[in-house]
């Protein structure tokens, strides 16, 4: 088994945050890391937007960590490749695997009515994070979704609902009342009027069920002056790129000018 040993140094409030993570390959694009710790047993997934690499993914999610997850009692951490077409028609990423990886950690929680578990998805990651849901309810109902059930918090950042031709990309209706709450969330610069591309499907998500809600950003002060640029405001305060996405860069170049967007999950603490 391969595995990828990433050492995060981030500068918050003029403070070094130093943590180690060893990362495994559960399959490929496919990467797992457990932080040591005895009370948090919380699970974290966080899936990357189009031709996004499983690297580039795991340094956001350790950067994530750094400025909240840890707070979150995150415990176990798992970070996933973009599909290598937008739309994800070649379902390349094996999700079937990932789930059972992540529910043999569920079941093997000694308190697990405790657990929270958090999955994010940028972009057209938002496809591949659906298809990784539909299998593991699929999976967890022969339990009654006993190991599932009211614990996902899942916020889909300004990625897509589905797409017809391709049924795995969309949610299945009838798993979406087993979730805790879905967040449709999107971005707004007030100082340029500009919103994030996805913003229509992010507040047509809503109309899902009753746990699913938007949420709008403020990106202002971003320095975008396109909508693409606005789009990585989900994930990186100020993107590299001001008319459009530069991946790798907004997913790892992380510093005391362009932290990593968190404040989505404040909605967590007031529930």
């Amino acid at each position: 088994m391969k595995k990828y040993l990433f050492i995060l140094f981030f500068i918050v409030q003029n403070q070094l945050i130093a943590q180690n993570f060893e990362w495994n390959t559960i399959d490929s694009g496919i990467l797992y890391s457990a932080v040591k710790s005895k009370n948090n047993q919380s699970i974290f997934l966080a899936f990357g937007g189009w031709t996004a690499k499983a690297e580039w993914t795991s340094i956001w999610a350790e950067n994530l960590y750094a400025v909240k997850l840890k707070k979150l009692k995150i415990a176990h951490l798992f970070a996933v490749k973009g599909p290598k077409n937008s739309l994800y028609k070649d379902r390349e990423i094996n999700n079937r695997k990932l789930a059972e990886k992540f529910l043999g950690i569920l079941k093997s929680q000694k308190t697990s009515s405790k657990i929270q578990i958090i999955l994010v998805a940028h972009s057209s990651g938002a496809y591949v994070a659906h298809e990784f849901l539909n299998t593991l309810f699929a999976l967890d109902s022969a339990n009654g979704y006993k190991n599932t059930k009211d614990k996902i918090s899942y916020f889909n950042l300004d990625g897509g609902i589905g797409i017809k031709e391709y049924d795995w990309t969309s949610l299945q209706i009838d798993y979406i009342q087993h979730f805790k709450a879905i967040y449709g969330v999107y971005a707004f610069d007030s100082n340029t009027g500009i919103y994030s591309p996805n913003k229509d499907e992010m507040l047509e998500l809503q109309t899902l069920g009753k746990n699913c809600f938007p949420l709008e950003l403020n990106a202002s002060n971003c320095g975008c002056i396109k909508k693409w640029c606005v789009h990585e405001t989900l994930i990186i305060t100020k993107p590299h790129n001001i008319n459009t996405f530069d991946l790798e860069k907004d997913y790892t170049d992380f510093n005391s000018l362009r932290t990593p967007v968190f404040e989505y999950f404040n909605v967590l603490e007031k529930k």
